[in-house]
């Protein structure tokens, strides 16, 4: 995906909104769940906050803890893995497990132009 933080910003707050809390977008809980919505919701939120500092965050994904979703969200691991599965079906999704020491982390990284060819269906 060769292209500017600018359009990458954009895309992502065309999906999220422009407001500065985090909010569901409808046609995201329609078309794939209210638990995938708000996981990649999340997901987004924070790959938009990097890309301030880091243009190439879309690339290279973003890391997040299970217990964050679960202490956030209320999200249990069980769900996580069910809602990960779905989001890796619609290949909206690309996750890669980290093992550093006894830590497990993912690094999750979005096919936004997927994702927008989704909402826009």
């Amino acid at each position: 995906m060769n292209r500017t933080k600018t359009l990458d910003q954009k895309l992502i707050r065309e999906i999220l909104g422009y407001d500065k809390f985090l909010m569901l977008n409808m046609n995201l809980i329609k078309k794939l769940g209210v638990h995938q919505a708000v996981i990649l919701t999340y997901i987004l939120d924070s790959m938009e906050k990097r890309l301030g500092t880091n243009p190439r965050a879309i690339e290279e994904g973003i890391i997040i803890f299970r217990k964050d979703l679960q202490d956030k969200f209320g999200i249990s691991e069980y769900i996580q893995r069910q809602t990960e599965k779905t989001l890796l079906e619609s290949n909206i999704l690309t996750i890669e497990t980290i093992f550093d020491g006894l830590v497990r982390f993912n690094r999750y990284k979005v096919n936004l132009e997927n994702l927008f060819d989704l909402l826009n269906s």
